[in-house]
C-alpha cells in the first residue's frame, strides 16, 4: 500500500518530532510526571496554539478537518516522546464523542473551550466488570419529572479523569433493555463539580493519570444528554474507540521505533571482550528481529489507518483495526521486553527510558481491548461477512 505522506502531513509530523527532541526529553518527562497533576498544563496550551488539539476535528466545529492518518502521525510522535499530556482522553475520546453525538449548539459549546486548550475532558465508557464491552453496562440514568435526569454507576479506568472538567458518561435509561443490549444507551455530559460525582484518581504504572468514577444519584439537567440513544450511541462509541485503538497502535509503533534505536545505539556503545555488544552476532539477529516485528506492525497499523480513514464504520474496517491493535500488542510485547533486556540490569532502573517504554506499552495494552478481545472481535466479523 502507498503511504506517501502529502506536505501537509509531513509538516505535521515534522513539528512534533521537533517539539519532542527540544522540549520533551526523558528528564523533563520525569517531572512533568512527578508534579501534581501529572502532565503540563503550560505544554497543552501550546499544543493547542499548534492546531494538534482542533487536528480531528471538522472545520465545521472550528478544527482543521484532519484524519485518522494525520492523527496517527501525531500518536507515533508521542508514543516516540512518552508524552504524558491527555490527548487521547479530552481529543480522540471525549472530543470525538462531543462531534459524533451532541447537538450541533452543545457541540460547539462543549468543544470550543477545548481546541482552545481550556478546558478537559473525559470518556467514562468502561465497567469493573465490562472492561470492554460497551454494551454491558450497569450505570443506570433515570429521568426526574419535569426536566433532567438522576444517574448512578461505577466506571473504571477513566483516562484523565482526576483533571477533566467535563465527564461523558455512558448509562441506560432506566428500564430499557438488558445489559449486553444496545437499547437505552445514553451518553451524559456531567460536570466535575456536580454533587454525587466522585473522582477517585491515580497514578497509572508509567506515570500518567486515570481514575474511578463514582456516580451517585447524580442529577444532570436535559441538556446534557447527548443527542442519540440506543443504537445510534453503540455505534458511535464503536468507531470512536475504534479511533482511539488505532491511535494507540500508532503510539506503540512510535514507542517501539525509539526503543530499537535506543537498544542499537547502547549496544553500539557497550563493549565486551575488546568489541562493541553490537559486533556479536546473536544480538544483531535479536535486533533484527525487533526491526522485522516493527515493521510488519506499522505497515499493518498504516493500512488499518488509511482503510479507517475512508469508511470508519464498515465491518472490514473494524477487522483491520483489531488485526492492527493485537498485532501492535504482541510486537509491543516482543519489542519493549528485548530492548530492557539487552540493556541489561539498568533496563529497569527508574533512571533510564528504556523501562518507562516498557511500563508505557503495559498501560497501553489493554486499552480499546487487549489481544484476545480483539483476535475474537476479528474472527466473528470475519464468519459473519
Amino acid at each position: 500500500m502507498d503511504f506517501a505522506l502529502s506536505e501537509e502531513q509531513q509538516l505535521i509530523l515534522n513539528g512534533a518530532e521537533r517539539f519532542i527532541a527540544d522540549r520533551y526529553d526523558f528528564e523533563t518527562r520525569r517531572r512533568i510526571s512527578a508534579s501534581p497533576e501529572g502532565f503540563s498544563r503550560e505544554y497543552w496550551s501550546e499544543f493547542a496554539e499548534l492546531g494538534w488539539l482542533a487536528l480531528p476535528f471538522a472545520e465545521d466545529h472550528g478544527g482543521l478537518g484532519g484524519s485518522a492518518v494525520e492523527v496517527m502521525l501525531l500518536m507515533k510522535a508521542f508514543g516516540a516522546g512518552l508524552v504524558l499530556e491527555p490527548y487521547l482522553s479530552t481529543v480522540l475520546l471525549a472530543g470525538r464523542m462531543i462531534e459524533r453525538l451532541a447537538d450541533p449548539g452543545h457541540a460547539d459549546e462543549w468543544l470550543g473551550p477545548i481546541l482552545a486548550g481550556e478546558r478537559l475532558a473525559s470518556l467514562a465508557f468502561s465497567e469493573p466488570d465490562a472492561p470492554f464491552d460497551i454494551r454491558d453496562t450497569s450505570t443506570t440514568a433515570r429521568p426526574l419529572e419535569g426536566d433532567g435526569w438522576s444517574i448512578t454507576g461505577h466506571k473504571a479506568v477513566v483516562l484523565g479523569a482526576p483533571a477533566a472538567d467535563l465527564l461523558l458518561v455512558l448509562a441506560r435509561e432506566e428500564g430499557r433493555g438488558d445489559r449486553g443490549s444496545p437499547a437505552g444507551l445514553r451518553i451524559f455530559a456531567v460536570e466535575k463539580q456536580t454533587p454525587g460525582l466522585e473522582i477517585r484518581g491515580y497514578r497509572t504504572i508509567d506515570g500518567a493519570r486515570a481514575g474511578e468514577v463514582i456516580l451517585k444519584e447524580v442529577q444532570v439537567a436535559e441538556k446534557a444528554a447527548l443527542g442519540s440513544e440506543g443504537e445510534a450511541v453503540a455505534a458511535a462509541l464503536d468507531e470512536v474507540l475504534d479511533g482511539a485503538a488505532l491511535a494507540a497502535s500508532a503510539e506503540i509503533v512510535g514507542m517501539m521505533e525509539a526503543v530499537l534505536a535506543k537498544t542499537r545505539a547502547h549496544l553500539s556503545t557497550r563493549r565486551q571482550f575488546g568489541r562493541p555488544l553490537a559486533a556479536f552476532q546473536v544480538l544483531q539477529h535479536r535486533l533484527a528481529d525487533m526491526l522485522v516485528s516493527i515493521e510488519e506492525t506499522r505497515s499493518l497499523v498504516e493500512a488499518a489507518t488509511m482503510t479507517f480513514a475512508i469508511d470508519s464504520s464498515s465491518p472490514e474496517t473494524r477487522r483491520m483495526v483489531s488485526a492492527a491493535k493485537m498485532r501492535a500488542v504482541e510486537a509491543g510485547e516482543f519489542v519493549t521486553a528485548q530492548g530492557v533486556q539487552l540493556h541489561g540490569g539498568m533496563g529497569v532502573s527508574e533512571e533510564l527510558d528504556i523501562g518507562t517504554y516498557f511500563k508505557h506499552f503495559h498501560a497501553l495494552k489493554p486499552l480499546f481491548g487487549d489481544a484476545d478481545f480483539h483476535r475474537l472481535r476479528f474472527q466473528s466479523l470475519g464468519a459473519a461477512a
